[in-house]
């Protein structure tokens, strides 16, 4: 539940980054195309993966260590 709900906080400030870019008079097109390529590229990771809620997969992940 929690993570759904900071998957929605994300692609709020994202949209809202974005709209940021679309709208900002400083900006010439090129370099306005450059920075929503960017920002489309974000990667992001939130949360955990679901490996840790598994004790079973948590051991055979971190097996060799």
């Amino acid at each position: 539940m929690l993570c759904m709900q900071m998957e929605s906080v994300f692609e709020a400030v994202m949209t809202s980054f974005k709209n940021h870019i679309r709208n900002a008079a400083w900006m010439d097109e090129g370099t306005r195309a450059t920075a929503l390529d960017k920002a489309d590229a974000v990667v992001h990771g939130i949360g955990y993966p679901d490996l840790v809620a598994d004790p079973a997969q948590l051991d055979d992940y971190y097996e060799e260590v």
